[in-house]
């Protein structure tokens, strides 16, 4: 007997591809000098207000607002810390709670405060792995232009660590212009199986057709 083979083809519908989702630049220039962690989250989370699927800001590390040269970033207002002591690691995190990011740009600043020509390093990382590294003398300042991740990202952090100097040290970390380009994410892609018509294997047929004449034979002599 013959087998005959049901093919079913599945296409790939795709409602629609992946696109560029909206661009935010946070200036701060709208903080006073002093402003805490949580009125750098309330003026992010308003710039941040049509983010696609939500604007909440989590900023962590007791950063604050400084229009000083700490870190060369001035004279307008930029989100600072300073951590104390020979070893100490200054650092603050920005987390993106609702709509991740998939680009970032920022300018940066780093600064050690130490004798006995002292060595600084800024680092920026995106849930917890580096992305960028400056090393050098004791401060240095720059800019890095727009950053693509491959996947999007939540967390932002950013350190400057210190070696050399004396134990009244201090490290200083600093970010302006923070730039970020939200995920948004791609339309849902799904399977639309088509299923080729079924044909019944011939034994089937000939079984169905005997059974069929068998009824009628017997319908047939009922009647006579």
């Amino acid at each position: 007997m013959k087998k005959f083979t049901l093919t079913v083809v599945l296409t790939i519908c795709l409602v629609g591809a992946a696109q560029a989702g909206p661009t935010y630049t946070f200036s701060y220039d709208t903080l006073a000098s002093g402003s805490n962690a949580a009125a750098i989250e309330s003026y992010m989370e308003n710039v941040y207000a049509t983010a696609p699927y939500g604007s909440n800001i989590t900023v962590t590390g007791t950063p604050a607002i400084s229009m000083g040269n700490e870190v060369a970033l001035g004279p307008d207002s930029f989100v600072y810390r300073q951590a104390d002591n020979k070893d100490s690691i200054s650092s603050f995190s920005i987390s993106f709670d609702q709509t991740p990011i998939v680009a970032v740009s920022f300018d940066w600043g780093r600064n050690r405060t130490a004798s006995g020509g002292p060595v600084s390093t800024f680092t920026a990382y995106a849930d917890g792995v580096s992305f960028f590294s400056n090393t050098g003398g004791a401060a240095g300042n720059g800019t890095l232009s727009t950053y693509t991740f491959v996947t999007s990202v939540t967390n932002l952090a950013f350190t400057v660590t210190g070696s050399g100097g004396t134990n009244g040290s201090r490290n200083r970390v600093g970010i302006d212009n923070l730039g970020v380009e939200a995920y948004l994410a791609p339309e849902t892609a799904y399977l639309a199986p088509e299923t080729e018509p079924v044909i019944p294997a011939p034994g089937a047929v000939l079984l169905g057709t005997l059974g069929a004449s068998l009824v009628s034979w017997l319908r047939r002599r009922r009647t006579l």
